[in-house]
């Protein structure tokens, strides 16, 4: 039987990546999606560079929720902060119930790169943080630069290697 932790409540992880020559230090609030966190997940919103906003691939309704906290996003985070579709649980592939096409398309009309990950297998999680701190650090928001050290705050997030990313 497989064992692994999901997220109950709200997640905090640190981790340290290499950029353009550059280590950066991701601050990653994981909200998990929770409907019962969405007022305090908004006020994490407010101080994001980055977002990985993530459905389950295996689940039409979490793809359907999708608009509700992309506008969430939205009224809450900065009009330049970088987001980006994960569709999580990509080792299911036989119970996807998400067309891939669809989830494109969405990522697309919204501006967003998209990438299927899988958190238990890590698949695409490195490659999926580097894509949002790349994107963040080119739009060199004035405040992610601290002494040749950067630190970016990615909120609500599941960890993302390169499927469909184009960075």
């Amino acid at each position: 039987m497989d064992r692994y932790m999901s997220t109950v409540g709200i997640d905090y992880k640190t981790k340290i990546i290499e950029v353009d020559g550059k280590m950066v230090r991701l601050e990653i609030w994981d909200t998990a999606g929770q409907e019962r966190y969405r007022t305090l997940t908004a006020s994490y919103y407010r101080g994001a560079m980055g977002i990985l906003l993530l459905y389950d691939i295996t689940c039409l309704a979490s793809f359907n929720s999708l608009s509700n906290w992309y506008e969430n996003i939205k009224d809450n985070a900065a009009e330049d902060v970088v987001v980006m579709l994960g569709g999580s649980k990509a080792d299911q592939e036989t119970q996807r119930e998400v067309e891939q096409d669809r989830a494109v398309k969405f990522a697309e009309y919204h501006g967003m790169e998209h990438s299927n990950l899988c958190a238990k297998t890590n698949l695409n999680i490195d490659t999926a943080f580097k894509c949002i701190a790349e994107q963040m650090l080119r739009k060199k928001t004035a405040s992610v630069v601290v002494e040749n050290k950067p630190n970016i705050r990615v909120p609500p997030s599941k960890p993302a290697e390169k499927l469909w990313c184009s960075c």
